[in-house]
C-alpha cells in the first residue's frame, strides 16, 4: 500500500537509514506533486465555472500565450 492510502511505509525499517531517508523524501515529493496537480486542476475548473456564470456580453476574450493580439485603436 502507498502512504497516501494509509500505509506507514513499514518497509523502510528494513532499509539502511540513508536509503530510508531518501525513500521518504521521494514519497513526500510524489505526494506534493499530486497535490499540486490537483490544486491546479481545481483552479482551472473553478475559473471555467465562474466564466460560465457571466452574461454572454461580459465575457473576456483571452489570447493564447505567445500569440500576438491585434492592436485596438
Amino acid at each position: 500500500m502507498r502512504k497516501a492510502r494509509g500505509a506507514d511505509l513499514a518497509y523502510l525499517a528494513a532499509l539502511p537509514s540513508y536509503l530510508a531517508e531518501v525513500r521518504r523524501s521521494v514519497h513526500e515529493a510524489d505526494l506534493d506533486a499530486i497535490a499540486t496537480v490537483r490544486a491546479a486542476t481545481a483552479s482551472k475548473h473553478e475559473g471555467r465555472r465562474q466564466r460560465r456564470q457571466l452574461p454572454k456580453g461580459s465575457r473576456i476574450r483571452t489570447v493564447a500565450p505567445g500569440a500576438h493580439p491585434e492592436p485596438t485603436e
